[in-house]
């Protein structure tokens, strides 16, 4: 694995880590923030999976494997979020 590219996700989490605690305790509660928090975590999750869980150096078929999983949480995690509406 390259250093740099180590190097420059090591810095992306950790200036996204940042990010999430500046706009919590900065903004006011609304559905900007919860959702600019959800897409750094969400953003951080892909780079920890690609980069040091080595599926970024794996064939284009395993690659694939992960995506209907990953579509599957997205979805339930919708329906956990608009089931706790009501």
């Amino acid at each position: 694995m390259e250093t740099f590219g180590l190097i420059g996700v090591w810095a992306y989490l950790v200036a996204a880590t940042v990010a999430e605690v500046i706009v919590f305790y900065i903004f006011p509660a609304s559905t900007l923030v919860n959702t600019s928090i959800g897409v750094l975590a969400a953003s951080k999750a892909v780079l920890i999976v690609l980069y040091f869980m080595h599926l970024r150096y794996e064939p284009r078929s395993v690659q694939i494997l992960i995506i209907p999983p990953a579509f599957l949480v997205v979805v339930l995690v919708l329906t956990m979020v608009f089931s706790l509406a009501h």
